[in-house]
């Protein structure tokens, strides 16, 4: 009878403990489910916060970028305004790629109501992780290493661009060339033949104000640029020195013994749509982009160097300040004969020729 109470005894302790176990396993199974589901809510929400956070910088970068390559555009259209004779922008493509994002600007010339196409330029954006924002390829006039493949030795080979047009050079009035170095290449004239039309940069022998050059070339020529005296007079007193000198002197920046067309400043007299620009209003637009420009892009832009330079005494940049040391000229080769054997010429470069019909 004992024995039979103990295994009464022992089997309802087996079935108290599998029920025990039983139950325990529901609650551990339970609360293994509910962590898993409470693990996959605070996984989604951290993935939606991580995309929404993704998604507000994504906006951020590319607002940035626009917002720089607005920037970047406005001032290579206001830099074109005051450079590039006979020069301006025409279509402009802008392209998307990731991080990466495009402006293609076509070139075109104006020579004598002609549209001749002189290629194509482009700035591309890029974010970097350590350095930001890049601006890959802007375009630019100052392109330096152009200009400083000018030595003295060679200043009389000439330059051509991409699509084998030439490239005008201009002279300095205060620099001292040797016989021969300065260009003269009015002497073409009679090779080219009258079919043609053509641009040609003067150099002139001293810096003259705007009124006096309108006076001293003849009135049948196409005048379309004035080049305009932007050096500071440190600047042309590194200019007298060879540029071989200056590189032996490790200067951070050389000073060659010419000017391209590419790194010129001046004065346009034509609008990108061929309009000619009276010479009053020409000098207004020239010194209204500088003026307005200069304190609208980053620090130490060329138009803030151009107004420090140029500028009078009074602090004020006027029409008396524009000091003028050549032009560019167009017209075919029996029209620019005129200019031949002009005391005030030093020298003569030049350009893009092109059919007349």
């Amino acid at each position: 009878m004992e024995k039979k109470s103990e295994d009464t005894k022992k089997d309802m302790d087996k079935i108290f403990d599998e029920f025990k176990s039983k139950k325990l396993g529901i609650v551990v199974k339970k609360a293994r489910w509910w962590t898993i589901l409470k693990i996959i809510g605070i996984s989604f929400l951290v993935f939606c916060v991580l995309c929404a956070a993704a998604m507000a910088a994504s906006d951020l970068v590319a607002n940035s970028i626009h917002k720089w390559e607005k920037e970047t555009n406005n001032y290579t259209h206001e830099i074109y305004k005051i450079s590039a004779p006979d020069k301006y922008i025409g279509k402009e493509v802008w392209e998307t790629r990731g991080y990466k994002d495009k402006i293609y600007y076509t070139m075109y010339k104006i020579i004598e109501g002609k549209v001749i196409y002189t290629g194509e330029k482009e700035s591309e954006f890029a974010i970097y992780p350590r350095h930001g924002m890049i601006c890959e390829t802007c375009p630019s006039i100052l392109d330096h290493d152009f200009d400083s493949s000018y030595a003295i030795e060679d200043l009389g080979y000439r330059r051509y661009n991409e699509l084998g047009q030439r490239v005008m050079v201009f002279f300095y009035p205060f620099v001292k060339y040797n016989a021969g170095e300065c260009l003269n290449d009015l002497d073409l004239l009679d090779d080219i033949g009258n079919d043609k039309y053509m641009e040609m940069a003067l150099s002139f022998d001293r810096k003259y104000t705007t009124e006096e050059v309108r006076n001293i070339l003849p009135e049948n020529i196409t005048v379309t640029w004035y080049w305009v005296d932007d050096l500071s007079e440190n600047e042309k007193e590194m200019l007298k020195i060879p540029l071989r000198k200056q590189e032996e002197m490790e200067f951070p920046v050389v000073f060659p013994p010419v000017k391209s067309e590419y790194t010129a400043y001046g004065i346009k007299l034509y609008y990108n749509d061929g309009r000619e620009i009276s010479g009053s209003t020409a000098v207004e637009l020239f010194i209204n982009s500088i003026v307005n420009s200069r304190d609208e892009y980053h620090k130490g832009n060329e138009f803030d160097r151009i107004y420090n330079n140029i500028v009078g005494d009074d602090g004020k940049l006027t029409q008396d300040d524009i000091k003028i040391m050549g032009a560019v000229v167009t017209g075919d080769s029996e029209g620019l004969k005129a200019l031949t054997g002009l005391p005030f010429i030093k020298a003569s470069s030049l350009g893009v020729v092109t059919d007349k019909y």
